[in-house]
């Protein structure tokens, strides 16, 4: 999922307590104030339509860091899982409920993309 503004999508996952301790795969675009957030294959359907959501499918590509250095262009806020253990997806559902919660929620006139 893209998500903008940037700052929405990192509130959405705040509220629904995902941080980069978890192993979760979130990406920063600071140029183009994008949160890209990996939710499990095929469950973007459920976010589809949401104001400042982008479902990426087959055929996009998502470039990430080379290093695990944070840059002015992008960073990401993955904590590495352990040996073994497969990094954590987003549940698209719950991601779902917390941006409309999120745009519901939203000061008049406050920017939603």
């Amino acid at each position: 999922m893209a998500i903008t503004p940037l700052d929405r999508g990192l509130e959405a996952l705040v509220g629904l307590r995902i941080g980069p301790h978890r192993g979760t795969l979130v990406l920063v675009d600071h140029v183009r104030g994008v949160l890209y957030v990996m939710v499990p294959p095929g469950s973007g359907d459920v976010l589809a339509g949401l104001p400042g959501v982008r479902v990426l499918s087959d055929g996009n590509a998502l470039l990430m860091p080379a290093t695990y250095d944070d840059s002015t262009a992008a960073a990401d806020l993955i904590s590495y899982p352990r040996d073994g253990e497969p990094p954590v997806l987003v549940p698209a559902d719950r991601l779902a409920n917390r941006l409309r919660d999120l745009t519901a929620h939203a000061p008049e006139g406050a920017p939603v993309s």
